[in-house]
């Protein structure tokens, strides 16, 4: 019993670090969600989360107390102070950990994107604004998409395009898909 109890803990805190690392690493990569896939993250996938997840603390009873997590954790503190902590912060903790999860999500695809879409699309855009990381290295660009008349801000590699300066006009080549565009090129 301890040592499947231990694979799970480990389980528990693996996953999360693994999907952030992921998610953390994509979101430096010159990657735009399309529009139709952050939709589906605010108006489906955010409200799974947030009902799962309050199935999950409200909800679902243990099955050795009969009591759900939260009506759990209620009764084991003594003071009132402690269980109005856990009164208010409970729900809010859990409607923050589920608007950064989905949050988090907008970037997930990057990778996939960058190796299995074969449609290459270009557009014209003209650069609003350029900022170096200094971690990175990398070149935060803002650009407005002549096309579809919406801002977008990429990380690039300044190695690998000629020298971008602020409100030059330039042609963003991108391989996209369903998920959005993995830019490859700025010419």
């Amino acid at each position: 019993m301890g040592r499947y109890r231990t694979i799970k803990i480990i389980l528990i805190a693996l996953i999360p670090l693994i999907y952030g690392w992921f998610t953390w690493t994509s979101a430096s990569m010159p990657f735009v969600p399309s529009i139709e896939y952050i939709s589906v993250l605010k108006f489906v996938i955010l409200p799974l989360i947030l009902l799962f997840s309050t199935y999950l603390i409200f909800i679902r009873k243990e099955p050795k107390t009969g009591l759900t997590g939260y009506q759990y954790s209620l009764k084991q503190k003594k003071s009132r102070s402690d269980k109005f902590k856990i009164a208010l912060f409970t729900p809010l903790s859990m409607i923050g950990l589920c608007i950064a999860f989905t949050f988090m999500l907008q970037w997930a695809p990057a990778m996939p994107s960058k190796y299995t879409s074969s449609t290459q699309s270009y557009s014209h855009a003209k650069i609003i604004e350029l900022s170096t990381l200094q971690k990175s290295g990398l070149v935060k660009i803002y650009y407005l998409n002549n096309s579809s008349d919406t801002l977008h801000r990429i990380h690039w590699d300044k190695n690998k395009s000629q020298p971008l300066k602020a409100g030059s006009t330039v042609t963003i080549v991108s391989k996209s898909n369903w998920f959005g565009d993995y830019v490859i090129e700025i010419i």
